[in-house]
Parts: structure tokens; C-alpha cells; sequence
């Protein structure tokens, strides 16, 4: 468990979400120092049970997972993650530069795919 408080989210949700004023709730996974770990998947079920999806007028989901992936299990779908972001840099020994954007797929446009795949 980490340092989210889960009754105070729960209740700034309660009073701002269901009224459509939140619009995106962030959460860091792993914070750089500290060494907490916020459950994703409870915080992303929170977000979704109390204020609903995106494409119900309820607030993206966005993790935060730079510090995460390569050390623990993420799962963006357990977590009802709407986008995910993170470095190769870190903990998956990538170069410089190269990172990690995900989308969940109902939030892109019909057709919609990156312009390039993997060219060399």
C-alpha cells in the first residue's frame, strides 16, 4: 500500500466528480523517493465506480508508471487506466530518450494508429 488516502480521494470525487467537474485524476504509481507504492488498480476502480468512464462525461485515468515498470507488475486494464506513461530509460535499461505512451483503445478515433511502427 502506498500514501494515497483512498476515503479522501472517495470523497473529493464524491463531491466534485459526479457533478462532472473533475476531469482527469493522475496518480504516480512508485514516487521517486519515499518508496511507497499506491495501488492503481483500487484508485482506478475508485475513479470509475464513483464517477464512471470517459465516455460517460466521468474524468480520464492517467498512471504515472515511470518508476514502476521493470520493477512490479502493472496492468493498465486492472487498473482501468485511460493512458499510462513511462520510461525505457529507468528499469527497463532502454536508451536515452525513449519512453512509453499508452491509450486505451475506445479513446482513439476509429482508425487511428502511430504513423510509423518500427521502421529501421
Amino acid at each position: 500500500s502506498g500514501s494515497c488516502n483512498l476515503d479522501a480521494l472517495g470523497c473529493e470525487l464524491e463531491r466534485a466528480g459526479r457533478r462532472g467537474r473533475v476531469k482527469a485524476v493522475c496518480l504516480t504509481h512508485v514516487p521517486t523517493n519515499g518508496g511507497a507504492v499506491c495501488d492503481a488498480v483500487a484508485v482506478g476502480t475508485l475513479v470509475r465506480d464513483v464517477c464512471g468512464t470517459p465516455e460517460d462525461g466521468g474524468p480520464l485515468f492517467l498512471l504515472d508508471a515511470c518508476q514502476s515498470v521493470g520493477q512490479l507488475a502493472v496492468d493498465v486494464q486492472a487498473a482501468k487506466a485511460d493512458f499510462a506513461a513511462t520510461t525505457g530509460r529507468k528499469w527497463l535499461r532502454g536508451p536515452r530518450g525513449v519512453g512509453v505512451l499508452y491509450c486505451r483503445g475506445a479513446l482513439l478515433e476509429p482508425g487511428a494508429a502511430p504513423d510509423v511502427l518500427d521502421e529501421p
